[in-house]
């Protein structure tokens, strides 16, 4: 499955259930060829999904949602997470009636927006980011690469891997829930307390692209030193290019976790963005390489 493919799906936060019908699709069709046919787990965990491979000893949380919009009444949208948009942005809904109808949007008194529509939209109708992409050899620019190209580097992982767990969940762009109840699930029946968090991040002063992924030292959450001396220690070990980003703001599934009744580990792995949560995300190839290496290499040497 190709990172446009993946960027282009439909699924905001609460409508992750497209995405999840097409991954477990896509991993029926093609797990027979990877190194280790993985045990899915599906059904009882709402829109979240589990892989497990072999003998797992750290898990990858990986949210498969994005921002979107929800109709309100008389056409007024609201956000769902933290889109970036203004006048300019086309949106596009899926709904059973109309797969792929586009919508201007107006700026109306104080932050309002609606939609520019002759007809009244159902209120409830979740929208997104009308999808146009831009490739080339060394960068990717388009919707939802936050964090659609995390899940590009999981399956790209999954076909390799021999032991470990990978869980896509739901719900991180507006609030969470997921991790939480996961959590205590996966700890409780592998025994697992260490995670890595595979996710994008935005490019800053000292964190750029094409440099490699990036190790977060902190955002909102502090992850525990220990543990990230550990992970640093085996990128160093195995000469893998990484930068170090230290935040005080922005939050991901890893802070979920801190949050939740289970004494797990984590570490936030991911790649710089420009443009994050735009209609135009960029994200350099070089980077999501650099991160899915270095996810194998933490995977096979966590302890």
């Amino acid at each position: 499955m190709t990172l446009k493919e993946l960027c282009s799906i439909h699924g905001p936060s609460g409508s992750e259930w497209r995405i999840k019908k097409i991954l477990l699709n896509y991993i029926q069709k093609n797990c027979s060829t990877w190194a280790v046919k993985p045990v899915v787990l599906s059904e009882g965990i709402k829109d979240n999904l589990i892989l497990v491979f072999g003998k797992p000893r750290t898990v990858i949380f990986c949210h498969y949602d994005t921002t979107g919009f929800t109709v309100r009444y008389n056409n007024r949208i609201i956000p769902i997470g933290s889109p970036a948009y203004d006048e300019n942005t086309i949106l596009r809904s899926v709904t059973a009636e109309h797969s792929g109808k586009t919508y201007r949007i107006r700026k109306e008194e104080e932050q309002d927006y609606s939609l520019i529509s002759k007809t009244i939209t159902e209120a409830g109708t979740t929208l997104s980011f009308d999808c146009k992409f831009i490739e080339n050899k060394t960068r990717f620019t388009g919707p939802y690469i936050d964090n659609r190209a995390g899940v590009w580097v999981s399956l790209k992982l999954a076909e390799t891997l021999r032991n470990g767990m990978i869980v896509f969940t739901a719900y991180e762009e507006h609030g969470g829930g997921s991790v939480e109840f996961l959590a205590p699930y996966i700890y409780n029946k592998y025994h697992i307390q260490q995670a890595l968090i595979c996710d994008m991040t935005w490019e800053s002063e000292c964190v750029k692209q094409g440099k490699g992924m990036v190790v977060s030292l902190r955002d909102k959450y502090i992850p525990r030193e220990t543990y990230l001396r550990q992970i640093t220690g085996i990128l160093n070990k195995n000469n893998v290019l990484f930068q170090k980003e230290v935040e005080g703001s922005g939050a991901s599934d890893g802070g979920y976790l801190q949050k939740s009744a289970v004494p797990f580990d984590w570490c936030f792995c991911g790649a710089a963005v420009t443009g994050m949560h735009s209609s135009a995300e960029s994200v350099h190839l070089k980077d999501l390489e650099s991160l899915q290496k270095a996810l194998l290499i933490l995977m096979e040497n966590l302890k």
